[in-house]
This record gives C-alpha cells, structure tokens and sequence, in this order.
C-alpha cells in the first residue's frame, strides 16, 4: 500500500499538483486567535450533542 501511496504522490506531483498546499489563516482567523489568547472568547462546557444543537439553532437563525 505504501509503494502506490508513493506512486500516486509522484504522479500527482509530475501533473504539477501541489499535494501539500500551506494553508494562512485569513484576518477574521488571526483576530480570533489573538482574542483566544488575550483570554477572549467563550468557554463552552457539556456535551457534544449540545454544542452542535446551539450551533445548529444559531445557523437556522441565520439561514432560515
């Protein structure tokens, strides 16, 4: 299995396809991340389940 990885990563990259692409983040990202460590931001405790529910309610309220 590791031999056609292999051979597939340099077919890839001989069609000049860039296999591991450097992801930046955007100025929306870094703000939230510098506020993340300015000790911004909201501390969610519970289950999972609840976490995607809130999430799930709030994009509802967006794009009914």
């Amino acid at each position: 299995m590791v031999f056609v990885i292999n051979i597939l990563e340099n077919i890839g990259e001989m069609a000049g396809v860039n296999l591991y692409p450097e992801f930046k983040p955007n100025a929306e990202t870094i703000a939230a991340m510098e506020e993340l460590d300015n000790g911004g931001g909201t501390l969610y405790t519970g289950s999972t389940a609840e976490i995607f529910a809130i999430l799930g309610y709030y994009s509802q309220q967006i794009c009914p």
